[in-house]
This record gives structure tokens, C-alpha cells and sequence, in this order.
């Protein structure tokens, strides 16, 4: 009995896990848009920093769409899409559960647009889960898609409020993903360099908790 006991510990330590996600928004002022939590192989990454955005990283930095990032992962991959069912505000948290982890899923990665910007995001990129259970905490940092040029003007900027998609897609710019810069932004709410408050929506690095609870 006690040697079933410790082959069934491993097993469950093995594979099979499941893990609990919570996100908090540690920022002043900015919004993430709907959040997409997934576990996956390492060989099947979202996004690496140095290199270019796929089209499918792209439309979710400009216009916070992360259902084509699902499809793109394909069928191997397990999710949990939208936890916040909508946008998660300035200071909030929320999260999800992924269940029986498949063996073959030994990463965890989270993203979601920083709203107002031209192409930020929120991202986790490819963490491995640890195989005992326990809490797991991590930060999560801003990132550039390199995709639009940060002209930091609403009407480059998409808007979940208006349903406007923004006008940046495929405008030349760095190319590549790197950290991002942050916002300039201003203090003039009827002109300047920008059509983002200073005072509200700069932000440093990390921009997110992650709480990674594996049971």
C-alpha cells in the first residue's frame, strides 16, 4: 500500500497537474484587455523577445484580439481565454484554472494588450511549471510588438468603449519584440505630443503579478 502511495505521488507529480493563475494589474492607469492563459510545449512559444511578431501576436497587441493566438497554438495547447470577461482595470486580479495538464505542456504563457497603447502587451513568455505542488510567484513585464509605430494618438489606438480597431496595422516600424519604452505622454488634454496623461498612464516595469498555484 505505502509503495502505491509513492508511485502515485509521482505520477501526479510527473504529469497530470493542473494549475491555478492569478493576474493582477499592478499599474496606475492602464487597462489589459481580455487575457489569454496558456500551457503549452516549449517548442510552441507565443512570442521571443528579438524577434518579429507573428500576425496573430500582432492583432492582439494592436487591437487586444487573442482569439487567432488560439487557433495559431493549435490543438495540443490547453487555455483558459478571457478570465476577466473583458478588461481588467488599474489594481485588479483576476484568473483561471487549467486542469490535467497534458505531459507534453511543461510551459506556462500569458498575454494581453496594454490599453491605451499603440502596441504594448503584457506578457508572460514560456515559463516552466514547476512538477511540485505548491505557489509560484512571477512578474510579468511590458513588451513592445514592434508592429506599430507609439505615436500615442487615439486615433491610432483602439478603443473596446467605441469599438474602434485603431489604424496602426501593418505600419513599418522596429520589427521586432523588445521592452517596451513605456508612454511619453503629456499633461495637455487638448493637444501636445500626445493624447495620453502622463500622470496616469506611464508605467515601469513589471506591470503584472502572477500567482501560479500547481495542485
Amino acid at each position: 500500500m505505502r509503495l502505491f502511495a509513492i508511485l502515485l505521488l509521482f505520477c501526479q507529480l510527473a504529469w497530470g497537474l493542473g494549475v491555478n493563475v492569478t493576474i493582477t494589474n499592478l499599474t496606475r492607469g492602464i487597462t489589459f484587455a481580455p487575457l489569454l492563459i496558456v500551457v503549452h510545449a516549449q517548442t510552441n512559444q507565443l512570442f521571443k523577445v528579438g524577434q518579429k511578431s507573428s500576425y496573430e501576436m500582432q492583432i492582439m497587441a494592436e487591437k487586444g484580439d487573442i482569439s487567432e493566438l488560439v487557433l495559431r497554438t493549435g490543438n495540443s495547447a490547453q487555455f483558459h481565454s478571457n478570465p476577466a470577461n473583458g478588461m481588467l482595470g488599474a489594481g485588479k486580479s483576476t484568473g483561471g484554472s487549467i486542469r490535467y495538464i497534458k505531459e507534453s505542456n511543461t510551459h506556462l504563457s500569458i498575454v494581453g494588450m496594454m490599453l491605451p497603447t499603440n502596441d504594448a502587451f503584457v506578457g508572460l513568455g514560456s515559463v516552466k511549471i514547476p512538477t511540485e505542488v505548491g505557489t509560484y510567484v512571477y512578474y510579468a513585464k511590458a513588451y513592445d510588438a514592434g508592429t506599430e509605430a507609439n505615436d500615442e494618438l487615439a486615433s491610432s489606438i483602439s478603443n473596446f468603449a467605441t469599438g474602434r480597431d485603431g489604424t496602426g496595422l501593418n505600419v513599418a516600424t522596429e520589427g521586432f519584440i523588445h521592452i517596451h519604452r513605456g508612454v511619453v505622454g503629456d499633461t495637455n488634454a487638448h493637444g501636445g505630443i500626445s493624447d495620453l496623461d502622463s500622470m496616469r498612464h506611464r508605467w515601469l516595469n513589471p506591470v503584472a503579478r502572477v500567482e501560479v498555484v500547481v495542485y
